[in-house]
């Protein structure tokens, strides 16, 4: 048999040329030592001109069994029963061989020690997502998260740098299980008006149900569409809302890794303690990348302030906390019709600066205590502890400050403080010295 094969992540397509006969097997996966796929038989209505379409049947098909109503036996009763002339049995037979083969088979066994180094981490959105594997952007509800989500995938397609990202140029796969694309479509064209470019054409997948159930259709968007990036709009709702449940959280991130593509998973934070991302400690522990977000209204009620905390890595640095501003202008009809999008300073604002780690508050605590002249003042140690409260409100107490305070790789460096001879401290910029940065009460440095 003349039979062209192609095998993709969670679907396998035989076509029999000769024949006019293309089988597709999908949803395949293994049920107490049986492995059982979803058979779609197609015909071509020129070869086969009885048929009025190509579809002709679909199955369930256990590939270990001859006998039952799940049987290659059986589907092959039915298939002859409606195309004669057909070798049902060696058709069936083949692909029940070759899907059981190489659904066993698994990914090719790789031989490590001796791989070329690579020259760098490969980014597709330098420094927010790594390639090739899932990041997670949590935050909290109606902070706009889904807004982000589409700047970055308007950059990502478009391979447009901005506001410090950069991009590489790829397809994006927007599956969108909270809102629809009608919203979408309004906020993707408002923020390429905002970058001044025309709106590219993304993408998008509205979905229900969880993505394991679905993930035979997504596998084939990525497929005919050459997709290299999917973003999960979010992560609750694609577990199908069980979100506190380990098996459903690993069987997630199972799905997304066999898609081999890299993926943006949109998350929400957990309210109980507004710590970390919601539901199953698995969340972060099957991430590669995870990045923490907070907003508040600044400027007024059209700008909102991101700020973006790198939580987690499993390669390289923790990158540096940074901020983006978002600016939406509306139309007479008070639609939104253009947002831009600005870099601003994590640290500027009180809600974004209570994300930060500890030492970062103090360091930006001490660079606000600046005279106008542009001097910095000398600050009490208790005066700094209630200058930087966490995200919850709650103050540090005494000696965790004093410690990070005390900390030698920050005590003296540029950029960070340095201590007078009474234990107070002050913001040392980077090229400044106590020669050439005078301050109040000189006498005690």
């Amino acid at each position: 048999m003349n039979v062209k094969s192609t095998m993709r992540a969670g679907l396998y397509e035989f076509e029999f040329v000769d024949e006019g006969i293309t089988i597709t097997m999908k949803n395949i996966h293994s049920d107490k030592g049986d492995v059982i796929a979803r058979m779609y038989v197609k015909a071509d209505p020129s070869k086969h001109v009885n048929l009025t379409s190509s579809f002709v049947d679909q199955f369930k098909l256990n590939m270990n069994s001859n006998s039952g109503a799940n049987s290659k036996a059986s589907a092959i009763r039915t298939l002859s029963g409606m195309i004669e002339d057909v070798p049902w049995d060696a058709i069936v037979n083949y692909c029940a061989i070759h899907t059981t083969m190489k659904f066993e088979e698994g990914h090719p066994l790789v031989m490590i020690g001796n791989l070329p180094p690579r020259e760098e981490v490969p980014y597709m959105l330098h420094p927010l997502i790594r390639k090739d594997v899932p990041c997670i952007l949590y935050g909290e509800s109606g902070i706009g998260k889904s807004y982000v989500a589409l700047f970055l995938a308007l950059l990502v397609t478009n391979e447009i740098p901005a506001v410090g990202l950069t991009p590489r140029k790829a397809n994006v796969l927007y599956l969108d299980w909270e809102d629809g694309e009608q919203n979408m479509d309004e906020r993707l064209k408002a923020l390429a008006s905002g970058l001044d470019i025309e709106t590219p054409q993304l993408h998008y997948q509205y979905m229900d149900g969880n993505l394991k159930e679905r993930l035979d259709m997504v596998a084939e968007r990525i497929a005919n569409n050459d997709i290299d990036l999917i973003i999960v709009d979010s992560k609750g709702a694609s577990l199908g809302g069980r979100i506190n449940e380990a098996d459903t959280t690993v069987q997630l991130f199972n799905a997304i890794r066999s898609l081999r593509v890299t993926s943006i998973v949109i998350d929400h934070v957990a309210k109980q303690s507004a710590i970390g991302p919601i539901g199953s400690t698995y969340t972060v522990a099957e991430a590669r990348n995870v990045w923490e977000m907070t907003s508040t209204k600044t400027l007024g009620d059209n700008n909102l302030r991101i700020g973006f905390y790198h939580r987690k890595t499993n390669m390289g640095k923790i990158h540096d906390s940074f901020a983006l501003e978002f600016i939406f202008n509306e139309d007479g009809r008070g639609v939104v019709d253009k947002v831009s999008v600005q870099s601003a300073d994590v640290g500027e604002d009180d809600k974004t600066r209570a994300s930060l780690y500890l030492w970062q508050r103090i360091q930006k605590f001490l660079e606000l205590q600046a005279m106008p002249d542009g001097t910095f003042i000398s600050t009490p140690v208790e005066e700094i502890r209630l200058g930087c409260p966490d995200k919850q409100g709650k103050f540090p107490d005494i000696d965790t400050v004093t410690a990070r305070l005390s900390d030698k790789k920050y005590n003296g460096q540029e950029g960070f403080w340095e201590r007078s001879n009474t234990g107070e401290y002050r913001f040392l910029p980077v090229g400044a010295s106590r020669l050439n940065n005078p301050i109040i009460n000189e006498e005690t440095w």
